[in-house]
């Protein structure tokens, strides 16, 4: 499926493949104040635009706590990982996911995901 260019939104924000400095991300109305330039540094530029997916970063207590109780695991008692799992309250969990929950709001945390292809139609 393919999006005309002219139908988004000017703060919509694009992805652009395959620049000589990697895909670049921008918003559209970046892409056509600064046209020349991208024409420029992309091959073939009006073939390698995409919309965007927000991606929010997103780690979750439980299953972070999981994975390092199995790695260590290896290094403990026979079914040391069983005990411990037991042991975790959901109180615990809450606990702990606050604490990820506050880092990750220090920061944007936001990354942008290759959609659908973009009809250059300007």
């Amino acid at each position: 499926m393919c999006k005309k260019l002219s139908e988004i939104k000017n703060d919509d924000m694009l992805i652009i493949k395959n620049t000589g400095s990697g895909d670049i991300v921008l918003s559209k109305d970046e892409l056509v104040q600064n046209l020349d330039y991208y024409r420029e540094t992309s091959n073939n530029l009006e073939e390698n635009i995409y919309t965007t997916i927000q991606y929010k970063a997103n780690i979750q207590a439980l299953d972070m706590l999981e994975i390092a109780i199995d790695n260590e695991s290896e290094n403990m008692y026979e079914c040391w990982d069983f005990d411990i799992k037991r042991a975790i309250t959901d109180d615990d969990i809450e606990e702990i996911q606050n604490i990820i929950d506050r880092i990750l709001s220090k920061g944007s945390n936001i990354s942008y995901i290759e959609n659908e292809k973009v009809e250059f139609d300007l």
